[in-house]
């Protein structure tokens, strides 16, 4: 029309001229108006998928963070009934051994050595009423001493039993210690991997926003070849900030580039019975 019009100049046709530049500029301003459209309508599509795939990837990245903390609380379960597992063996095994030990022979004071033998020579010389005597503070001694003897060896068995005890709680203690901070580094790990989404986010969208405004700038060209800024690399709706809500979405999708969802055919989960197909029919 450019030439058209350049010839009807040349040629003397004004009238024609004016008229065929009239239509060419209502041309050009509704072309650009709906160059103009057609972009707010794609940065508002790209920023309604920005927006669901923000809202989708917050669910799933909740869900999988739940399932690594109760991954790691089963861990911490398991270490923990493996190591009451071992404590109840070693306390079965400390209780078989103390069982086995016999108790040492009976070793009694000097004094109550003395007494015996004055007993028996008291005895040997018929004075039995002082050996009567001795023999009520013989067994007096005897009780004494006897006590005193089982109680040491009863403290001998309970120390053996409360060192087991004892370093069994040091060790619960450094498998609690352990655990929590495997607890704590787990979460750590979870609550950074949530603020560089929460960045990646940011960033994404502000770079989408950038890239929108840029292209909003373009004016519209009405012209069978384009200037190199309306001509768009080769996989630019795959790499553009401009698509960055559509990418976000596919990939939370779980779409790969060029894939779509696999979605099951309506058609074959309904059973009609045989029936044609043909007018309309009503499922119940």
């Amino acid at each position: 029309m450019d030439k058209t019009l350049k010839n009807q100049l040349q040629g003397g046709h004004f009238d024609q001229a004016k008229e065929l530049g009239q239509r060419l500029e209502r041309l050009r301003s509704e072309f650009g108006g709906l160059q103009e459209v057609n972009e707010a309508n794609q940065q508002d599509r790209e920023t309604a998928f920005f927006r669901k795939a923000k809202k989708m990837a917050d669910p799933m990245r909740h869900k999988i963070h739940t399932e690594e903390e109760n991954e790691v609380e089963k861990q911490n379960l398991r270490e923990i009934s493996s190591i009451r597992e071992r404590f109840r063996i070693q306390k079965e095994n400390q209780t078989l051994e103390l069982s086995r030990i016999e108790k040492p022979r009976m070793k009694y004071s000097r004094r109550r050595m003395e007494l015996k033998n004055a007993e028996v020579r008291l005895c040997n010389l018929k004075q039995y009423d002082e050996a009567k005597n001795v023999r009520r503070m013989l067994r007096e001694i005897d009780k004494v001493e006897e006590a005193e003897f089982n109680k040491v060896f009863d403290d001998k068995i309970a120390l053996k039993e409360a060192k087991l005890e004892s370093k069994q709680r040091a060790d619960f203690g450094r498998l609690e210690e352990k655990l929590s901070a495997h607890r704590w580094k787990d979460y750590r790990l979870r609550e950074y991997e949530q603020k560089v989404a929460a960045q990646n986010f940011t960033n994404k969208e502000r770079d989408m926003k950038h890239e929108h405004m840029v292209n909003g700038m373009i004016r519209p060209e009405l012209t069978v070849k384009p200037s190199a800024l309306m001509t768009k690399r080769n996989h630019f709706k795959h790499t553009s900030a401009y698509y960055r809500g559509r990418q976000l979405l596919d990939k939370c999708k779980g779409k790969k580039n060029g894939d779509a969802v696999f979605i099951e055919s309506l058609c074959g989960t309904h059973e009609f019975g045989g029936k044609k197909l043909s007018g309309t029919l009503s499922l119940e």
